[in-house]
């Protein structure tokens, strides 16, 4: 598949659901890329009235063909959703291990449907561990 795993972790934190799921090599070869495949599987997935900051929303965090390889810097990977900026599409880059590891344990993209948990003092954090 030429890089491209196959495989798409959908972590549902408002459930405590964890379900992984395929896609077929056609569908990467028609959205390539971490941007295409962002973009197809949340216009597919995220109504278009959704609150970005609400329990609807999901974030994709995807890898690239070269993700994990010994190609120079291609341990990046794309977080996408829809953005409270903008109200539509939203996405940042990242570098670091997270996408080489996400590579490693057979993930194309993770999908994460958050839970808002209240919160007291004035710091909080949302770790995620892919185990």
């Amino acid at each position: 598949m030429g890089g491209f795993i196959g495989k798409i972790l959908k972590v549902d934190l408002t459930k405590g659901k964890i379900k992984e799921e395929a896609l077929k090599e056609t569908f990467y070869r028609k959205w390539f890329g971490t941007y295409g495949l962002g973009a197809r599987v949340l216009y597919d997935e995220i109504p278009a009235k959704t609150d970005p900051l609400g329990p609807d929303n999901i974030i994709g965090l995807t890898t690239g063909v070269a993700t994990g390889t010994a190609v120079s810097f291609s341990g990046s990977f794309t977080a996408v959703g829809k953005s409270p900026l903008t109200g539509t599409w939203g996405d940042s880059r990242g570098g670091g291990f997270f996408g080489k590891n996400q590579s490693i344990y057979g993930l194309t993209m993770a999908k994460l449907k958050l839970k808002m948990l209240p919160v007291s003092g004035e710091k909080m954090s949302i770790q995620l561990k892919l185990c």
